[in-house]
């Protein structure tokens, strides 16, 4: 927008001048001509700085943008990084400083720790018959969007609870990827983009809902059943 708004008012320029050395040179300027003479030139003085103080901001929205992303993922990064601190960076690699300049760093790297959360609990503690079993529970929504973040959800509560509680650890060599057939994995440019910030919120809210919880509620007990 920043761009367009100095490119139409630079290419303004242009016809004014043109309008200008006509009247000088000719007669062929009408009082009409003169007019849309100072309205184009009233716009290129609007336009050119306005353009000029958009780019300038864009950097600091940017920042406020990714930061507030940042904090809105902090409740599902809390959550599962309580169920897995052996994940836990090293002393040496602290959390970036609060600058603005650092907010795409921040939220990279809680994107890519919210998801080594997941891909943990699901390789270290999830098993055929869990995942089958919230396939099934899942596949009653009747979004698709609705019931991916479901279906995920659900054995990952599962397993939260597991790993919260302890359990032995199953490492099952579950060949498919934790989150869905269509995921890629997060790189730099990708992991902090709105879709990728979407798709974990809407994770979080299938996390804490009333669903999911009792789906997890209900499978502990039928897995302690099974071990009795």
């Amino acid at each position: 927008m920043a761009l367009l708004f100095i490119a139409v008012g630079t290419g303004a320029l242009a016809p004014v001048v043109t309008i200008l050395t006509l009247q000088r040179l000719t007669e062929l300027v009408t009082p009409g001509l003169r007019q849309a003479a100072f309205w184009i030139s009233i716009a290129r003085l609007i336009l050119v700085p306005l353009g000029c103080v958009i780019a300038a901001l864009e950097p600091v929205r940017i920042a406020l943008l990714q930061h507030s992303r940042y904090r809105r993922l902090h409740p599902l990064w809390h959550t599962l990084r309580h169920a897995t601190p052996e994940l836990e960076l090293l002393s040496e690699f602290p959390e970036p400083t609060n600058s603005s300049s650092n907010s795409w760093r921040k939220l990279h790297r809680r994107v890519v720790r919210i998801n080594d959360s997941i891909h943990h609990l699901h390789q270290s503690r999830a098993t055929p018959e869990l995942l089958n079993t919230a396939a099934g529970f899942a596949a009653e929504r009747p979004d698709d969007q609705t019931r991916a973040s479901i279906e995920i959800a659900c054995w990952l509560e599962v397993t939260r609870r597991m790993a919260l509680a302890d359990s032995p650890k199953s490492y099952c060599q579950l060949q498919d990827s934790p989150l869905g057939g269509d995921y890629v994995e997060p790189h730099p440019g990708h992991s902090t983009s709105s879709a990728e910030t979407r798709r974990l919120l809407s994770l979080h809210r299938a996390l804490r809902s009333k669903g999911v919880q009792d789906f997890a509620t209900k499978f502990g007990k039928t897995q302690g059943a099974h071990q009795q």
